[in-house]
């Protein structure tokens, strides 16, 4: 009974309604510049207590249902995190489900059920024939090693394949779900123009080394972002690899001589870098993030978490999640009045179903 009324409790908290139902976007107050760093910058509100409460929920009907219960337990702790995040003064929302998640799941699942069983019965009837196969015969045993081989690489490339399903279906899934406003935003990437971009990307960083590695990052960033919109608005990204050239060279050489230590403040370098050349529209987004408050919290977290034995998670998401949202924002108050909602894209939910077996977080 405690279990059930923790979870209605929990149910009120943040009614989520269907964004068509919901009243149309308000036009923003006149902004004063005065106030404009201020109000333009995210904020989270979330409590400790009561994402402890939203957590100790999840865990029991997961392990009642063994398990069945996780994208419903998503679902409800995304709610949760989006309601809880403001900007200037409305909060974002989550419109997805645990019946989408779900669905998406259990497709995921037996794709991944079916690729597997397809590479062993491959596999196990390329070593029955090499193993009845007689030596010297038609080149011996020379073409069991390439067929085990070609077996491999079909498999490897079936996973990279479910690895993009993962990072775009998750991206266009969240985003489509997501709104501010009443206004929904939305992801028009695809995944063979990313696949693309990823195994070119990949490609030219392992055969400089690594060094042209800021060329396949401004590309994917470019991409990312200029694919992205809030309703009728686009987002645009106007950085340059020539420009990021420096920031990686400089954080990847000082990691690999502190051993990884410098890692946190090239993260907020790049994170700085690409808000700073990020607008929606003519709205200028930044970044405040520096290396040392970003391992100071860091550090904060895991000691939450690792004295614990993980019972203090909700505090510790609860005061990551405060520093770290509010480094981000607006440096001008974007024209609210000129963005309207726009044609919904269809998104199923596999990619995010793809992304929870593998245990991927985008």
């Amino acid at each position: 009974m405690l279990l059930l009324k923790c979870f209605q409790e929990d149910a009120h908290l943040k009614r989520i309604r269907d964004p068509l139902d919901q009243e149309p976007a308000k036009t923003p107050e006149k902004i004063s510049p005065k106030n404009l760093q201020e109000d333009w910058f995210l904020d989270f509100l979330g409590q400790g207590r009561e994402l402890f409460r939203i957590y100790l929920v999840n865990f029991w009907l997961k392990l009642l249902t063994l398990g069945f219960y996780h994208p419903w337990a998503k679902a409800h702790l995304f709610r949760y995190l989006y309601a809880s995040t403001r900007l200037y003064d409305t909060d974002f929302q989550f419109h997805g489900n645990g019946r989408e998640l779900f669905t998406g799941w259990v497709k995921a699942l037996l794709a991944l059920i079916l690729l597997e069983g397809f590479h062993q019965i491959l596999a196990e009837l390329i070593r029955q024939r090499g193993i009845d196969s007689e030596p010297g015969v038609g080149g011996g045993h020379e073409w069991y090693f390439w067929l085990d081989t070609a077996n491999l690489v079909f498999y490897l490339l079936l996973f990279f394949l479910f690895f993009m399903i993962a990072l775009v279906g998750v991206r266009r899934y969240r985003l489509s779900r997501t709104s501010w406003r009443g206004i929904c935003f939305r992801f028009d990437g695809t995944l063979v123009e990313i696949s693309k971009l990823m195994i070119r990307g990949w490609a030219i960083t392992l055969i400089s080394l690594g060094l042209l590695y800021p060329l396949h990052r401004h590309r994917f960033q470019e991409y990312w972002v200029s694919r992205t919109c809030f309703g009728s608005s686009r987002f645009y990204y106007e950085g340059t690899a020539s420009e990021l050239f420096p920031i990686w060279i400089r954080g990847f050489l000082l990691s690999l001589i502190s051993f990884g230590l410098y890692s946190f403040w090239l993260r907020a370098g790049l994170q700085r870098y690409f808000w700073s050349r990020t607008r929606l529209e003519q709205a200028q987004l930044t970044c405040n993030l520096h290396g040392w408050p970003l391992f100071r919290e860091s550090m904060i977290y895991m000691f939450f978490l690792i004295f614990s034995c993980g019972f203090a998670r909700p505090w510790a998401d609860e005061r990551y999640n405060c520093f770290y949202l509010s480094q981000f924002g607006f440096i001008e108050a974007p024209d609210l009045e000129a963005v309207i909602q726009a044609a919904s894209v269809e998104s199923g939910s596999t990619g995010e179903g793809v992304s929870s077996l593998l245990n991927l977080e985008f």
